[in-house]
């Protein structure tokens, strides 16, 4: 009896022991710790077959009224640190990331609203030509988002030859507060609408909405467009702006004028009969080509053959590179000026060593592109 008690309780024994083994193997659920940025934990969750989604963290957020001031929550991040006296932040969470041990992310917080004065548009738009804030009209102005305050929007309509900036609404032109043209343009797009009249017209978005000549000051409403309804929104989480075309209407040229080339290779004749200098069409009507030798010292631009000056392309509208080899990398390598300026009061476009090139003109861009084939 005794002997048939201790194989019981051995029996008892062995049980509890797997069982505790067989604990210790099953790892734990590996949870997921939220932070603000200097440790206090906002929430945790557990992640389900190793992972967690960003619709439970966005919902974690909700659920627990997580906030910092007014402002808004731009991101997660692994680690967060100091430099200078400002947070700083690496690794941002990863949704496809499976986890097999515990984590924890930090919150980075983002300003919620810009500057008191707020934000307008100035330029040229439709006749009227307003370049210092204070004096443009009331629809010029952008409005802020009451929910997303750090958002500022004004929608409007345009025409061709129209230009504008996205300035703060103040006369300091102090370009390290808010004073953008294309180069601060985050991103064009187009309604179905609008999207369907460029696939109607084989048209790219570039023919809409241009940077102006080389400077991309400003945006500029291209040639082809007879109107334009567009909606400018600054965003001050990113310093950038984005458009969007709501409707658009183009006309485009029925007839297209020829082309040449002009300058000291001519004598500056305002028109021409030789072949030389002539652009001629390609396929697409609206683009013009034409191959070149120049020499050294040669001085030029591009004008339509005929009387009078006025519709001109000069360096603003001209740029140039090398022929490509069939791996879409350069065959030569070209001089950085190799193409300049004629001198600081010009923008006709002076040549600094002989080359070979093939010219494209597009009349809807006002712009032409030089491919150098040769050197020498």
């Amino acid at each position: 009896m005794k002997k048939k008690l201790i194989a019981i309780v051995l029996s008892v024994l062995l049980v509890v022991s797997a069982v505790l083994v067989l604990a210790a193997c099953q790892k734990a659920v590996p949870t997921i710790t939220f932070r603000n940025n200097s440790g206090r934990a906002y929430f945790t969750l557990e992640t389900v077959d190793g992972k967690i989604t960003e619709e439970m963290v966005n919902k974690a957020v909700k659920d627990n009224n997580v906030k910092n001031g007014d402002q808004f929550l731009e991101g997660w991040f692994s680690t967060v640190g100091q430099k200078d006296g400002v947070y700083t932040y690496d690794g941002p969470i990863d949704y496809n990331k499976s986890y097999t041990e515990d984590a924890e992310y930090y919150a980075k917080w983002h300003v919620s609203q810009g500057l008191p004065q707020g934000y307008t548009l100035i330029g040229v738009i439709n006749g009227v030509e307003k370049w210092t804030p204070g004096e443009e009209p009331d629809d010029w102005k952008l409005v802020q988002d009451q929910n997303e305050k750090w958002l500022y929007s004004a929608t409007i309509s345009m025409k061709a030859g129209d230009q504008f900036k996205v300035k703060e609404k103040s006369n300091a032109w102090n370009d390290n507060v808010c004073n953008l043209g294309y180069e601060g343009v985050e991103s064009i797009t187009y309604s179905a609408a609008a999207q369907k009249v460029l696939t109607d017209n084989s048209l790219g978005g570039n023919y809409i909405l241009q940077g102006n000549a080389e400077s991309k000051t400003n945006v500029v409403v291209g040639s082809v467009v007879k109107a334009i309804n567009l909606t400018v929104t600054y965003d001050y989480s990113t310093l950038k702006f984005r458009v969007v075309v709501n409707t658009l209407e183009v006309q485009l040229p029925t007839e297209i004028p020829q082309w040449k080339i002009v300058g000291t290779i001519d004598s500056w004749a305002e028109t021409s009969t030789d072949a030389k200098v002539l652009f001629t069409t390609t396929t697409n009507k609206y683009v013009l080509t034409l191959t070149y030798k120049f020499a050294v010292g040669d001085t030029f631009k591009f004008k339509t053959n005929e009387k009078g000056w006025g519709s001109e392309i000069n360096i603003g509208g001209f740029t140039y590179a090398s022929e490509l080899d069939s791996k879409g990398e350069a065959k030569l390598e070209l001089p950085d000026d190799l193409f300049v300026k004629e001198s600081d009061n010009s923008t006709n476009i002076k040549c600094n060593a002989a080359c070979t090139v093939t010219l494209t003109l597009d009349v809807l861009l006002n712009t032409v592109v030089a491919t150098v084939t040769a050197l020498g």
